[in-house]
C-alpha cells in the first residue's frame, strides 16, 4: 500500500503544477436538478472566484471529464478538491489533474461541494459537503452506460479537505435506496478505491471515526 502511494503522488505530480484554470471546460452538471437540500433557496447564487479558488458554492456540481470510447478504460473517480472547507483549489487539485486523468483513459468528475468553514456559512461536514460527495458518487454511477464507466471501477480521490471528504465516503456509505423515486438515489455510494492526498481531518471526523488523519 505504501509503494502504491508513493507511486500515485509521483504520478501527479506533473498534473498539479499548474494553478491556471484549464480553458474551454465541460459543462457542470447539478448534483441535484432541483437545487442540492437545505440549499434550494440559495441555487443560483454566483459562485465567487479568486485565481483558481471558488467560493459561495450553494449548487453543488460535477464537471465531467470523459475520455473517448476508444479509448476508455471503464474506469472513473470522483475528484474531491481541498481548500480547508473554506474554498475549492479547483485548479491544480481539480480540472488539471482531471484532465490528466482523461488523457489516460480514466473519466474524471470534479466535485464542488459545499462549504462548512466558509466565512458565514450554514453549513456542516457531515450534513453537507458529505451529501454532496455521496450523492456524486451516485451520480457517476447512474449515468455509467452513458459515459462507459464499469459502476465496480467508481473511486473517489481527494486533497487536504477533500481527502477528509473521501475517507469518510469509504468508511460511511449504502448500498442506495431501491425503493427511491429518484433514480440517482437507488445507486450505491460506496466507492470501489480511495485516494487520499496529503489528507485533512477534523474534531468531528475524529470523534466518530476514532481514525484521526494526519493534518
Amino acid at each position: 500500500m505504501k509503494t502504491f502511494q508513493i507511486c500515485l503522488m509521483m504520478a501527479l505530480v506533473p498534473a498539479v503544477a499548474t494553478a491556471e484554470l484549464p480553458k474551454n471546460l465541460p459543462a457542470a452538471i447539478p448534483l441535484w436538478s432541483k437545487g442540492a437540500p437545505g440549499s434550494e433557496s440559495r441555487a443560483n447564487e454566483k459562485e465567487e472566484w479568486s485565481g483558481d479558488n471558488c467560493g459561495n458554492v450553494h449548487n453543488p456540481t460535477l464537471t465531467p471529464f470523459v475520455p473517448d470510447l476508444a479509448k476508455s478504460t471503464g474506469t472513473a473517480v470522483v475528484i474531491c478538491p481541498g481548500g480547508g472547507h473554506s474554498k475549492l483549489c479547483l485548479g491544480h487539485e481539480g480540472y488539471a489533474l482531471a484532465q490528466w486523468f482523461q488523457s489516460r483513459g480514466i473519466a474524471a468528475f470534479v466535485l464542488k461541494y459545499r462549504l462548512a468553514r466558509e466565512k458565514g456559512s450554514t453549513y456542516t461536514i457531515q450534513d453537507h459537503a458529505m451529501a454532496d460527495t455521496r450523492r456524486a458518487l451516485r451520480l457517476v454511477r447512474s449515468r455509467a452506460g452513458e459515459w462507459h464507466i464499469k459502476p465496480n471501477r467508481v473511486g473517489i480521490l481527494g486533497f487536504s479537505a477533500g481527502g477528509e471528504l473521501a475517507a469518510y465516503a469509504a468508511m460511511k456509505h449504502d448500498s442506495g435506496h431501491k425503493d427511491a423515486a429518484d433514480p440517482i438515489e437507488q445507486q450505491s455510494c460506496r466507492p470501489d478505491y480511495q485516494a487520499l492526498i496529503y489528507p485533512g481531518s477534523s474534531a468531528t471526523f475524529t470523534a466518530e471515526t476514532g481514525m484521526p488523519l494526519l493534518s
